[in-house]
């Protein structure tokens, strides 16, 4: 399994290197990048694209943290709320019982039991 996962990562990075190589051949025309308020001078088409390519990366890597951190700590405090509720548990187990005393050394008559000794 661990030599599909190397072909796989091989396959990507060859063709991450032929795109790296055919793209600024295939777009080496100039063009005007108009922002909102800012106007660039004019760059190749390839390096734009490239650019826009990487913005778009880093906007949706940070929605992403955002929800991962979000569910980080949700995850967090179910986490602490389970360890609460088990030690809660815990020293109920631990309290002795009602009516324990009468069984191990009261009488008969304090029994709850009809007929017992």
């Amino acid at each position: 399994m661990k030599w599909v996962r190397r072909l796989v990562v091989l396959v990507l990075l060859a063709g991450l290197v032929f795109v790296s190589r055919t793209l600024p051949d295939a777009n080496s025309v100039l063009v005007n990048v108009d922002l909102l308020f800012w106007q660039a001078p004019p760059v190749q088409l390839w390096l734009a694209l490239g650019f826009a390519f990487l913005v778009g990366v880093l906007c949706a890597s940070a929605g992403l943290l955002y929800q991962l951190a979000k569910k980080s700590l949700v995850a967090r405090r179910y986490r602490k709320a389970v360890a609460g509720l088990e030690s809660e548990i815990h020293q109920l187990r631990n309290l002795p019982l009602a009516g324990s005393e009468a069984l191990n050394g009261g009488s008969a008559e304090d029994s709850p039991v009809p007929g017992a000794p």
